[in-house]
């Protein structure tokens, strides 16, 4: 199993189809991207995803994850966004996301979380958060077994199954 990771190239039709079925797949959408009152994104168009990744800052990366030449899942990395809950000039938000469960439990999250880290430290940055929601318990687990802890909650941030449920916040600060 070759995985390999490809910059994201809003120009190759494959790259955003791939990425319209993540924006959009129900049965994974509740694992990315939170719903409730205030967020409620409607299904994304191809010309909104375009826009979205148009429109992102140069300290942005993105990286789709291919097993031999499928593509089944992405990566990124933004550079002190502003919904990172500890303001360090020296962070960096991650994400994760395997989208083809045919390929969950293959080692593709860990060999994703070794290409961020060392990503991360490529760009001088130390410290690493993110966001998981609270029912995602398997991605929490694979998270704390890759060093992060958890160091904040967000109340009822996102709504699943009829319930609300919290945004746990973990950290992982990283050495030279």
């Amino acid at each position: 199993m070759n995985i390999h990771f490809v910059e994201v190239d809003i120009s190759n039709k494959a790259h955003l189809e791939a990425l319209l079925v993540k924006e959009n797949d129900e049965s994974i959408r509740h694992l990315i991207i939170p719903k409730n009152e205030k967020i409620n994104e409607p299904i994304r168009t191809e010309e909104q995803l375009v826009h979205y990744y148009q429109s992102s800052s140069e300290y942005q990366f993105f990286y789709l994850i291919k097993v031999d030449e499928k593509i089944v899942g992405d990566i990124s990395l933004m550079i002190n966004p502003s919904h990172l809950l500890k303001k360090d000039q020296e962070s960096g938000w991650i994400g994760i996301a395997i989208w083809d469960r045919d390929f969950w439990g293959k080692d593709i999250a860990s060999r994703a979380m070794d290409f961020l880290e060392e990503l991360t430290k490529d760009v001088g940055l130390r410290r690493m958060e993110l966001g998981v929601f609270e029912f995602n318990i398997r991605a929490k687990k694979f998270y704390e077994k890759c060093g992060f802890k958890q160091f904040s909650r967000i109340p009822k941030f996102t709504k699943w199954d009829d319930k609300f449920w919290d945004d746990i916040r973990m950290e992982k600060v990283l050495e030279d």
